[in-house]
This record gives C-alpha cells, sequence and structure tokens, in this order.
C-alpha cells in the first residue's frame, strides 16, 4: 500500500520536473540540418533512458494512483501539461515493467519501433481528417495529436530526428531513401506516390528477418 506521504513526494518531484520540461520548451524544439534533396530535423524530447527500484506490481499501483490523482483532483497542471503527463506516465510503466523483467533491448528494438510507428502513423491520420491535408513536417502534430515525436533507438541510438524527402526521386522505390541518418523519414513532397507516409529509417533487420524500413 503507498502512504499518502509518499504519493505526495512523487506527485511534487514529477510536477517540478515536468514544470521544467515544459518551461524549457524541450517537447517543441528542434534543430534543422538541410541539403538539397532532403531535410533532417533533430527534435529534443525528454530523456530515453528510465531506471527504477520498484517490482513491477508496485509499479503498476503507483501509476494508477498517480494518474487517479492526476484525474480526479484539481491542480496547477493546464490540459496540455496533464496530457503529457499522463502520457509520460503510461510510457514509462510500460518500460519500467520490461526493463525489471530482464526485456529491456527487446524492448527498444522491434517492438519499440512498431509502437512508435503505430503512434505517429494514427497522429497523421487525426491530423488529416481534422485539416484535410497532410503535414509538411511531424512537428505539425505537436501538441493537438502528439506530446512530441517518440524516441526510440536505432543503430545510431537513441532519438526521434526525421530526415524529410521532399521530392519525388524515391517513387520507384522508397526503400532507398533509407541511409540510417536519423530515427523516421517523411514523405512530405505531395507530387510523391508516398506523400505521407513515415518509417524507420533503418535497413537493420528483426529477428524474423524483416527490415524495420518495411514496417
Amino acid at each position: 500500500m503507498i502512504s499518502a506521504i509518499g504519493l505526495s513526494l512523487f506527485l511534487f518531484l514529477f510536477f517540478s520536473s515536468a514544470s521544467f520540461a515544459q518551461e524549457t520548451g524541450i517537447p517543441v524544439s528542434s534543430q534543422a540540418f538541410i541539403s538539397a534533396s532532403s531535410e533532417t530535423v533533430k527534435t529534443d524530447s525528454p530523456p530515453a533512458d528510465i531506471e527504477a527500484a520498484a517490482a513491477p506490481a508496485e509499479t503498476s499501483v503507483l501509476l494508477d494512483s498517480i494518474k487517479k490523482t492526476l484525474e480526479e483532483n484539481p491542480s496547477n497542471l493546464d490540459e496540455k501539461k496533464k496530457n503529457m503527463v499522463l502520457y509520460e506516465l503510461t510510457s514509462a510503466g510500460e518500460k519500467i515493467d520490461k526493463i525489471i523483467s530482464g526485456g529491456y533491448e527487446d524492448a527498444v528494438s522491434t517492438a519499440g519501433f512498431r509502437e512508435a510507428l503505430d503512434l505517429v502513423r494514427k497522429a497523421l491520420s487525426a491530423y488529416y481528417v481534422k485539416n484535410g491535408r497532410r503535414p509538411r513536417s511531424l512537428e505539425e502534430l505537436i501538441p493537438a495529436h502528439l506530446p512530441y515525436i517518440p524516441v526510440i533507438n536505432t543503430v545510431a541510438g537513441y532519438g526521434n530526428g526525421v530526415k524529410y524527402i521532399r521530392n519525388a526521386s524515391f517513387d520507384k522505390n522508397y526503400r532507398a531513401a533509407v541511409d540510417g541518418s536519423s530515427a523516421y523519414l517523411y514523405f512530405s513532397d505531395p507530387q510523391s506516390v508516398h506523400y505521407g507516409l513515415v518509417i524507420i529509417n533503418s535497413s537493420g533487420r528483426s529477428e524474423e528477418g524483416e527490415e524495420y524500413c518495411a514496417y
């Protein structure tokens, strides 16, 4: 059973760090590297590494308690901040349990790629329904449809950078655009047959032999 004092202390520390991250603009800032045919944007985001000492069952109880407190009690967080905190809690809980159970490496590879793509693609669909067009940049999804672009662990390490393909050069074979220079590839040219497609920018293979860029 989690004591009220322990929960209050955890919430205080959590909100303090969340407020600091929000004030510094971490989820939405970016740095661009531009070439003649494509653009790679590296988006800052919360650290991907998570440490935990609690057992999985205790983790679940703690996260449920915090979520319930957020949902039922007024706080100084606005709706945007509250949604970001809840999103982080859900993501963190899954990662913590996987770390404790010894499946961390698997969690940040194949499964992590699929989960990240699913989040981004759902956000793209929601954006299209609302705006009637594809976004020119994945950053247009933030914060209405995503708090930030999901961080994944590629050959280059943890990141959520996006390389934008702003031409139709790869219409015959979109996988030819894969170069491992970023976490994601997004085809943003309205004239391309792949317009609106987002994939993992990696030609690595899963244990089943499937290329990550084919997900």
